[in-house]
């Protein structure tokens, strides 16, 4: 995945050839929680320990009228301070997942790019200037070059403003945390089913409070990602909404992109509201909700119940890796 990196470095997780090594310690900063999952690696792949969360006060973080977030540090600080109470051995390095909406992910295509990091990188705020509502100069940018569609080469683009990141950084860095990996919800949601999206065609959607995002995978590659924001609660509204953009999103897929919808759907909803049901009525589609004991070892999270499975997901992926 692109990853937004740490202190201010864009090219970071791109640069390195060799694969990385994934911190055991995750943590998730959802509009109403911060979670926190603890694993292993094993040479079967990562194994699951225990998992701890603390509610945030609710103007803790509040969205932005064109998306986006703001965060008020000592709420923030006061639940994590709460969340790792309890954590007597804690390692030292950390991945960070946030919201989507904190960031503006982009699929951008060109004829050809650049072989110099740096011209690419200018090519890239050339073109995402148009397109997010912060400043691009005040961005923090990660890219990650994807398979070529149609001959154009491809680059996923993640920018965030740095005003956003980087205090949430110096917030893990005070309870003398190292956030090595910054990343997105649902990006880290690719991690954990990738194997699956290598077999078949098909659409990821991650309903998550305050916002949704869905992605669509070919031949194991993405090919489309769109976020939006959206009520935080289950009500009728809001799900009527996100199926509104679900079909606009297979519109732009036939007619833009040449390409058939796909006919299977992984659902991660939190909020739930009978969504994986609305998806296979409307769309006529095979929906399920993504099981995480085909993909990892739950080990110590074993006896948790489905719903907070759910939750942990993204922190699933995180540990995984790529």
């Amino acid at each position: 995945m692109a990853r937004l990196g740490t202190s201010g470095r864009l090219w970071a997780r791109l640069q390195s050839r060799l694969r990385p090594v994934y911190p055991r310690l995750a943590l998730e900063l959802s509009l109403d929680r911060w979670t926190l999952l603890r694993g292993e690696h094993t040479p079967q792949g990562p194994s699951l320990r225990r998992t701890r969360t603390a509610a945030l006060e609710p103007a803790a973080i509040t969205l932005g009228g064109s998306g986006g977030c703001s965060f008020e540090l000592e709420p923030l600080r006061a639940a994590l301070q709460e969340l790792l109470d309890g954590e007597l051995e804690r390692p030292r390095r950390v991945s960070l997942l946030l919201p989507d909406l904190v960031a503006r992910a982009a699929l951008l295509e060109f004829e050809s790019l650049p072989a110099r990091q740096k011209e690419r990188a200018d090519l890239v705020r050339w073109k995402l200037k148009r397109t997010i509502p912060f400043k691009v100069e005040e961005a923090r940018i990660a890219l990650q070059e994807l398979a070529p569609v149609n001959g154009q080469r491809r680059l996923l683009a993640v920018a965030a403003p740095e005003a956003a990141v980087a205090p949430l950084e110096q917030l893990l860095q005070s309870f003398e945390l190292e956030p090595v990996l910054v990343d997105l919800s649902t990006l880290n949601l690719w991690n954990l089913v990738a194997d699956l999206a290598a077999q078949q065609d098909l659409a990821l959607l991650n309903r998550d409070s305050g916002f949704f995002a869905i992605c669509y995978f070919r031949a194991g590659q993405l090919i489309f990602y769109r976020c939006k924001a959206m009520a935080m609660a289950a009500d009728p509204g809001a799900l009527t909404y996100l199926l509104q953009e679900v079909r606009a999103s297979q519109i732009y897929l036939e007619e833009r992109l040449q390409l058939p919808a796909p006919r299977s759907y992984l659902v991660r909803d939190v909020i739930g509201g009978g969504l994986e049901r609305a998806l296979a009525d409307r769309f006529g589609a095979a929906v399920e909700s993504i099981d995480p004991r085909r993909l990892i070892d739950l080990a110590g999270c074993a006896h948790l119940p489905s719903a907070q499975l759910q939750r942990l997901l993204p922190l699933m992926g995180a540990l995984k890796g790529r």
